[in-house]
């Protein structure tokens, strides 16, 4: 992290590797790097030599938190830019959509805001998909449409002003939807074949529809299950995005070692108990998208319910604010 001088908010700052630079150029890329225990934190930011902007807190636990997750979202991206592009079937397209879906109830399922907002969403994002507008702003992660919406639709009804345009007249699904279809991407670290992107965007589009759909209603109060939520594959039949290694896995790899070398079968107990929490906290088992906030956010749980000493005893040290499994893998 750097720091602008007389300002105590930290930046974020990354160089873009040479190698791709050229090829990444004025790309738009939508970052969401807030961690469970903040308050939603999205930027859009463009690449040039290199990426910069304000971590927005001067708190340093959670700077230090968007500082990582900021860090390994861009590191996918770079890593992306050099991959060979697959193409991915309908189901999978479906799957990774709903990643979409869940980004939305994610940063609003406590806090949906005035049931407006979402209104102005849904309109704006409907018209896209059906071809009537041209040119709208890209779908927001937070939602403040209003003046364009008037501006298109104006201020009668408006589900009544989007269904008077003619349908199919634009292809708008780039411009709305883009940077969500590029997030969903880069996260699952998919370099999706261009030939796929038209249909993907559309995937994309109608799951932040549907999640714009469901947070008005939350935000007027109604806040039962939303069945579309449920249309979604799970995101684990992707193979694509199949981690290439488990954390229950590394233990696995350890444990062959481990108990060559003498270590007794409650040692091993012991860990399996620490990675299977450490698992159930996370909400998944890729090695692979463990950051260093996953990390801080797991200690910082942990310490609510057991001592500084019986987290050492688990298997955990602690260095400075961050904290490392005492693993031989």
């Amino acid at each position: 992290m750097s720091q602008r001088a007389g300002s105590t908010v930290p930046q974020f700052r990354i160089r873009v590797p040479t190698k791709i630079v050229d090829r990444l150029r004025g790309k738009r890329v939508l970052l969401s790097i807030s961690t469970p225990d903040d308050y939603p934190f999205v930027r859009t930011v463009t690449i040039g030599s290199d990426v910069a902007f304000s971590l927005g807190t001067d708190d340093r636990t959670i700077a230090e938190a968007r500082q990582a997750n900021a860090l390994d979202h861009l590191r996918r991206l770079f890593d992306l830019t050099e991959a060979a592009p697959i193409s991915l079937s309908h189901k999978d397209m479906v799957a990774l959509s709903g990643e979409t879906y869940r980004l939305y109830q994610e940063i609003h399922r406590d806090n949906p805001g005035e049931p407006d907002a979402w209104m102005y969403h849904k309109a704006l994002s409907r018209a896209a998909l059906e071809g009537r507008i041209k040119n709208p702003p890209p779908a927001a992660l937070m939602p403040n449409e209003a003046s364009t919406a008037m501006e298109l639709f104006g201020t009668g009804d408006l589900t009544a002003a989007v269904d008077a345009l003619p349908v199919d007249q634009f292809d708008a699904l780039e411009d709305r939807f883009g940077l969500l279809a590029d997030w969903v991407l880069i996260r699952q670290r998919i370099h999706l074949n261009p030939n796929d992107r038209r249909r993907f965007l559309r995937f994309v589009g109608t799951a932040s529809l549907d999640a714009g759909w469901q947070l008005r209603r939350n935000a007027e109060g109604d806040y039962s299950p939303d069945p579309k939520a449920q249309r979604f594959p799970p995101i684990e039949s992707v193979t694509a995005v199949k981690p290439r290694q488990t954390i229950t896995g590394l233990l696995d790899l350890w444990w062959a070692e481990a108990k060559a070398t003498g270590r007794t079968q409650s040692t091993y107990d012991t860990y399996k108990g620490v990675i299977d929490r450490l698992v159930k906290h996370l909400g998944h088992d890729d090695a692979g998208r463990v950051t260093e906030a996953d990390m801080l956010a797991y200690k910082d749980a942990r310490l609510k319910v057991v001592s500084v000493k019986t987290l050492k005893d688990e298997g955990w040290r602690s260095t400075g604010d961050q904290i490392h499994i005492r693993l031989g893998c």
